[in-house]
């Protein structure tokens, strides 16, 4: 069928091209015989005012003859007038002839010769009129007119005879011109005729074509409904516009129309599909089929809206059906129901997602575990090896009083520390088992909390800070635990001083907000990312864990205030404007005290105890060691941040004959290595700034001349398996965890020494 129809569209083609082309033939003949036309009734007009002209002459000399014959004054008059109109005929014959040079000079000399025709009759005339007739006459007649009118005469005849001419030759031009718009007429008929004949019988062609490809089609969509009705999916096959044309028995089920209802209707009408998250009409992955003629994949997350109303979740895939020359005849869609695989899937992924939050879970538990248990094992090795060291210097009994006065204190802070940290673990132990009560009573708020400010005033200026408290008035006494408020304000206001700046200051604020008690810690130190403000109040949360982190603590002492405030009916919040700018942690507990006040009163009361660490025996530091100069002339550099810790280190480096120096940062032990070249190195790991592992890189990558293979040894509170690894990883030829044995200290600074003991 194709093949006709392009017979028969170029037959079409041509016809057109032909009649075009005769129309244009036959538009010029036409066009010249109207041009000859008008150029023949130019050339008669032209012949007639030539003869108007010598017409004129004649009557201009009859009428000069008459007046000087007569003396009459009437034609006197006539020759005037002819004169005019000569004038007017030879203009209106020179604008005819523009056209033509030869025709424009015979005019011109037409001109001349008639004005000098015009002034002998002139100079007649005048003659006539002083002379008399006979003068005149004689005049008149004399041979001077003789060559001028000869002479016109021969100009009026030659512009007569091209004028005749050119009407020959346009009269031929006519005859041409008709003969051939005669001849174009009869030609485009006669093709007219024969392209209609052509077209006729090519159009028969193809419609017996068009015939038996219909009836091809018919059998093939009958094949294929059988096909298609057999297959367990969903099929629904159109037309090249879309219409509905099959439906199996699944389609049916699943879209509410029936075959019958279906025929002919638009695929979006029957096969309406929508988001099954937005809700929103996707595009119809037949007509995307049809405009692109591709196969179109399976959609995901669609949904099949049927007749009724209902939702079914499909996969579906359409693709067209082509005829052998490319032809788009139609599209046939393959969907299918989803709904169980998808019930499967579903139950699959949270089954998935249980188990990935559980090992989620489990390993952020073990993170923070092991997190922990790192900072309670430096927390709490940290000031116990200072006691111990210490202790040992005392019981050397080779101190002087300044330095006994010196250990005491020492001593007895660093217990004090580590008191403090055992009992906040303890307590937030029973918090969380359930074992942990407060005991209300009527108490005088300020006096609680002017206590606790006053306990730590001295803390507060040695550290250079000023420590404000604003009580305002209340309404009446408040329903409290005393000791456990005390607490509250305590460690929000030990926070306070720990992380506040030196020449800073503190600002406690005791009122009433409502029916309830409000107090208020403010200070200006390092200041909360508020970010992380949600976390301060979680247990073991510390905004820095790592290494060099500038501050000591286990994080339990916010997480205990915020237990100690909901266990009263209240809350804390804190608050802080970026790093740097100071935090504010404000209490807000009920003025009559928690709901359950009475039952609490009658609860066994729990009661905080400060007790400093006991039942650690002290190694002995007698022995053979001790009182040698086993490290006699050697000179070992100490690098901690921890002064305490750094002072019992280098007195007991002392007593066995070292020369020792103490740097408070890595930066200010690379300084040390370089100018003063000690023999052993000894550092901590967690410090500020840099640790001991930087400090460690940072002392193998110098030259050799500035002690790049001194020996190092580790000496921390990092205590676990892996911080061991890593600091001999980085450069440390040993690891010893505090608190350690001084005489463990010496044996293992003379082996690094290469000393025998």
């Amino acid at each position: 069928m194709a093949k006709h129809e392009r017979r028969l569209l170029i037959t079409l083609m041509i016809a057109v091209a032909v009649l075009v082309l005769n129309g244009l033939w036959a538009g010029a003949a036409l066009r010249t015989l109207v041009e000859d036309a008008g150029w023949y009734s130019h050339t008669n007009e032209v012949i007639a005012q030539v003869e108007g002209v010598r017409a004129t002459i004649a009557e201009a000399t009859a009428a000069v003859r008459g007046y000087l014959l007569t003396g009459d004054g009437a034609y006197l008059a006539s020759y005037h007038a002819a004169s005019d109109r000569f004038h007017q005929a030879s203009t209106r014959v020179q604008q005819l002839v523009v056209d033509n040079r030869a025709q424009e000079e015979r005019i011109a000399l037409l001109n001349q010769a008639i004005g000098v025709r015009l002034a002998l009759s002139d100079e007649a005339v005048a003659a006539r009129q002083r002379e008399g007739v006979d003068a005149a006459v004689r005049l008149f007649m004399s041979r001077r007119n003789d060559p001028v009118v000869a002479r016109i005469g021969e100009l009026l005849q030659g512009l007569e005879q091209e004028e005749v001419r050119l009407l020959a030759v346009r009269a031929g031009n006519s005859r041409a011109g008709q003969r051939a718009a005669s001849l174009a007429f009869v030609l485009a008929n006669l093709l007219a005729a024969a392209f209609l004949i052509t077209i006729w019988a090519q159009s028969g062609a193809a419609a017996a074509d068009r015939r038996r490809h219909e009836a091809e089609l018919v059998n093939q969509r009958e094949w294929l409904a059988t096909t298609l009705g057999s297959i367990g999916d969903g099929v629904l096959a159109t037309d090249a516009q879309g219409r509905v044309q099959f439906m199996n028995a699944v389609t049916e089920r699943l879209t509410g129309w029936s075959s019958a209802a279906a025929a002919g209707r638009p695929i979006g009408e029957v096969f309406r599909i929508v988001n099954e998250h937005t809700g929103a009409e996707v595009e119809n992955p037949v007509a995307r089929a049809l405009r692109e003629g591709l196969v179109v994949g399976m959609a995901n997350h669609t949904l099949l809206i049927s007749r009724g109303g209902g939702a079914t979740p499909i996969e579906d895939s359409a693709a067209p059906i082509q005829s052998q020359d490319g032809r788009t005849l139609g599209v046939v869609l393959v969907f299918r129901d989803v709904t169980e695989r998808r019930q499967i899937d579903r139950e699959r992924e949270r089954l998935l997602e249980r188990e990935r939050e559980s090992r989620y879970a489990a390993e952020s538990a073990n993170r923070a575990k092991d997190s922990f248990l790192a900072t309670v094992s430096h927390e709490l090795r940290t000031p116990l090896g200072v006691i111990l060291g210490w202790a040992g210097i005392l019981r050397a009994g080779k101190a002087d009083a300044p330095t006994v006065a010196r250990a005491a204190e020492i001593v007895e802070r660093n217990a004090r520390a580590q008191a403090k940290l055992i009992d906040d673990m303890l307590e937030i132990s029973r918090i969380v088992s359930g074992k942990f009560q407060i005991e209300p009573a009527e108490i005088d708020p300020g006096r609680v909390v002017g206590a606790a400010v006053e306990s730590l005033r001295p803390a507060a200026e040695e550290k250079g800070l000023s420590l404000a408290l604003t009580v305002d008035p209340l309404p009446g006494p408040v329903v409290a635990d005393p000791e456990r408020l005390q607490q509250i304000v305590w460690n929000l206001l030990s926070n306070a001083i720990k992380f506040s700046r030196e020449g800073g200051k503190v600002t406690v604020t005791l009122g009433a907000a409502g029916d309830r008690l409000r107090i208020e810690v403010r200070d200006e130190g390092v200041g909360i990312d508020p970010q992380r403000l949600t976390h301060v109040f979680e247990r073991f949360w510390q905004a820095d864990t790592s290494s060099t982190r500038r501050h000591g603590g286990l994080g339990l002492g916010l997480a205990i205030v915020r237990h100690l405030a909901e266990m009263h009916g209240g809350r804390v919040t804190a608050a802080s404007p970026g790093e740097g700018y100071g935090a504010t942690f404000t209490v807000e507990i009920p003025l009559r005290g928690p709901q359950d006040a009475a039952a609490a009163a009658a609860a066994t009361t729990i009661r905080r105890t400060a007790t400093v660490a006991a039942g650690t025996e002290a190694v002995p530091l007698g022995g053979p060691l001790l009182g040698r100069q086993v490290l006699g002339g050697a000179r070992i550099l100490v690098v901690d941040d921890e002064h305490d810790a750094g002072e019992w280190v280098a007195e007991l480096l002392r007593a066995a004959g070292a020369e020792v120096r103490l740097a408070a940062s890595a930066a200010n032990g690379l300084e040390a290595m370089r100018s003063w070249r000690p023999d052993l190195l000894i550092s901590d790991i967690g410090m500020p700034g840099e640790d001991g592992y930087a400090l460690m890189k940072r002392v193998r990558a110098l030259p050799p001349e500035d002690g790049r293979q001194t020996p190092a040894l580790a000496l921390t509170a990092h205590a676990r398996a892996e911080d061991r690894m890593r600091a001999l990883s980085v450069g440390y030829q040993m690891h010893a965890a505090k608190p350690i044995d001084p005489i463990e200290l010496l044996i293992v600074s003379a082996s690094l020494l290469n000393r025998s003991l």
